[in-house]
Protein backbone atom coordinates (compact mmCIF):
# COMPACT_ATOMS: atom_id res chain seq x y z
CA UNK A 1 0.00 0.00 0.00
CA UNK A 2 2.84 2.40 0.84
CA UNK A 3 4.47 1.68 -2.52
CA UNK A 4 1.26 2.57 -4.35
CA UNK A 5 0.91 5.80 -2.40
CA UNK A 6 4.52 6.67 -3.13
CA UNK A 7 3.98 6.07 -6.84
CA UNK A 8 0.88 8.26 -6.81
CA UNK A 9 2.79 11.05 -5.08
CA UNK A 10 5.68 10.81 -7.54
CA UNK A 11 3.30 10.97 -10.49
CA UNK A 12 1.35 13.86 -8.98
CA UNK A 13 4.50 15.84 -8.24
CA UNK A 14 5.87 15.17 -11.70
CA UNK A 15 2.66 16.35 -13.32
CA UNK A 16 2.48 19.42 -11.12
CA UNK A 17 6.04 20.51 -11.85
CA UNK A 18 5.74 19.89 -15.56
CA UNK A 19 2.39 21.63 -15.82
CA UNK A 20 4.00 24.90 -14.81
CA UNK A 21 7.50 24.43 -16.20
CA UNK A 22 6.74 22.82 -19.55
CA UNK A 23 3.05 22.73 -20.27
CA UNK A 24 3.56 21.04 -23.66
CA UNK A 25 5.22 18.02 -22.05
CA UNK A 26 2.44 17.25 -19.59
CA UNK A 27 0.23 15.47 -22.11
CA UNK A 28 3.13 13.24 -23.12
CA UNK A 29 3.86 12.30 -19.52
CA UNK A 30 0.21 11.60 -18.76
CA UNK A 31 -0.15 9.39 -21.82
CA UNK A 32 2.98 7.43 -20.92
CA UNK A 33 1.83 6.91 -17.32
CA UNK A 34 -1.83 6.20 -18.12
CA UNK A 35 -1.23 2.41 -18.20
CA UNK A 36 -0.32 2.66 -14.48
CA UNK A 37 -3.80 3.83 -13.50
CA UNK A 38 -5.25 0.37 -12.82
CA UNK A 39 -2.31 -0.42 -10.54
CA UNK A 40 -2.47 2.91 -8.74
CA UNK A 41 -6.19 2.65 -8.13
CA UNK A 42 -5.89 -0.89 -6.79
CA UNK A 43 -7.61 -2.65 -9.68
CA UNK A 44 -4.43 -4.58 -10.41
CA UNK A 45 -2.04 -6.12 -7.90
CA UNK A 46 1.04 -5.51 -10.05
CA UNK A 47 1.91 -2.85 -12.61
CA UNK A 48 1.81 -4.05 -16.21
CA UNK A 49 4.76 -3.98 -18.57
CA UNK A 50 3.37 -0.91 -20.37
CA UNK A 51 3.26 0.93 -17.04
CA UNK A 52 6.85 0.03 -16.26
CA UNK A 53 8.10 0.95 -19.72
CA UNK A 54 6.17 4.24 -19.66
CA UNK A 55 7.60 5.17 -16.27
CA UNK A 56 11.07 4.14 -17.40
CA UNK A 57 10.77 6.33 -20.48
CA UNK A 58 9.60 9.36 -18.48
CA UNK A 59 12.45 8.98 -16.00
CA UNK A 60 15.03 8.63 -18.79
CA UNK A 61 13.79 11.38 -21.08
CA UNK A 62 12.40 13.94 -18.60
CA UNK A 63 14.13 13.41 -15.27
CA UNK A 64 13.50 16.94 -14.05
Amino acid sequence: MAAKLSLVLVIACTLYVHAFAQSGCTATIVSQLAPCLSYITGNSSTPGSSCCSGLDNVVKTQPQ
